[in-house]
């Protein structure tokens, strides 16, 4: 008889080579595993950013970015997380572009599932992309002057912008298991210029003669002033709500708020001297007449600006499962705006007064 004796054997080799990835993944998923539940992190990341041309050549690129102004710039990011253990508090703060003017800065700590807050600073600035050579006196002021340059191109360089400075509050509380209290406000003070103007012609229908007379038959006189919008606002938002989240039904009761105050309350400009015709040559230097005084009182009209307004609203809004694949919807609402702003304090002593 016979008997056969087989032995299996493994190559070692491939035994290793085959669980390496094993052993890497599971460290892999052990790191994740780390960062979940020890998440504490503190980075900073600092450097410097070097942009090439000069800021007219890069109007566009810096356009909204910061980047436009300088040629050399703070790049610095912060994060910071702690989270302690034994209460479950967690405490971040985070920072976003801090050395430029669009940097966001935010500080929150929570503890999950009992209570929140937060505080965040944003920043926005909006180059107007073209830069503009004129001999305006106040530009960006509620009293611009405008006057004639004696040669085209002579004039001040003039770089529009607006700039955005808001800072936000933000808390919730949970009352019980399924009752949850929530508020936040935001305020944005915004400030700076931007494009605008005025234009008008004589004779017209708007201002009918004396005031605005034909110079002769068929002639017209007419002028289109660059005039930038002064502003200088603030904006507030407030909401508070309470939420009920249950099994098969949740509902949202609460109020909001929009406040806005401009600072200006109407553009003056005044006229020095003689204007341009639209050939770009001086009123009457080719046989007719300089400025009227008919379309230069006009010209110099007050214009109003947005004026101070503020709206309320109290809304209620849920849903309801009927069952796992149907779901109704409602919301009620009842919004109160007003505008209370008098012509009077605006510069517009011939206005009705406000309500």
């Amino acid at each position: 008889m016979r008997i056969l004796d087989r032995q299996s054997g493994f190559n070692r080799t491939i035994v290793a080579l085959a669980l390496a990835p094993i052993f890497s993944l599971v460290h892999a998923a052990d790191e994740d595993v780390a960062r979940l539940t020890k998440p504490d992190t503190t980075a900073v990341s600092v450097g410097v950013g070097l942009v090439s041309g000069d800021s007219k050549t890069r109007s566009l690129f810096g356009q909204y970015n910061g980047l436009r102004k300088d040629d050399a710039y703070l790049l610095l990011d912060l994060d910071f997380i702690r989270r302690d253990d034994a209460t479950g508090t967690w405490t971040i703060f985070e920072g976003r572009d801090v050395g430029l003017d669009t940097r966001e800065v935010r500080f929150l700590q929570q503890r999950q599932g009992d209570w929140k807050y937060y505080g965040e600073y944003s920043g926005l600035v909006r180059y107007y992309p073209r830069t503009i050579n004129t001999s305006l006196q106040g530009a960006g002021t509620t009293t611009p002057i405008v006057s004639l340059l004696p040669v085209p191109g002579t004039g001040s360089d003039l770089d529009l912008k607006t700039e955005r400075k808001a800072v936000s509050l933000g808390g919730e509380k949970w009352i019980t298991p399924n009752l949850m209290f929530e508020a936040t406000f935001k305020n944005e003070d915004k400030d700076g210029a931007r494009i605008f103007g005025r234009g008008f012609t004589c004779p017209s229908g708007a201002a009918p003669p004396p005031i605005c007379t034909a110079l002769a038959a068929g002639a017209n006189q007419w002028a289109l002033l660059l005039l930038p919008e002064p502003i200088d606002s603030t904006t507030r938002q407030f909401e508070a709500k309470l939420n009920y989240i249950g099994d098969k039904f949740a509902v949202t009761a609460g109020y909001y708020g929009s406040f806005y105050n401009n600072h200006n309350g109407s553009l003056n400009p005044a006229i020095v001297g003689n204007l341009n015709n639209p050939l770009g040559h001086p009123m009457g230097a080719d046989g007719s007449v300089p400025l009227t005084a008919g379309l230069r009182n006009i010209l110099q009209l007050p214009m109003a600006l947005p004026p101070d307004n503020q709206a309320h609203q109290f809304y209620v809004s849920g849903n309801y499962a009927f069952t796992p694949t149907t779901r109704a919807n409602f919301k009620l609402a009842y919004t109160h705006a007003t505008q209370k702003d008098d012509f009077a304090s605006n510069g517009f002593t011939d206005g009705p007064p406000g309500v």
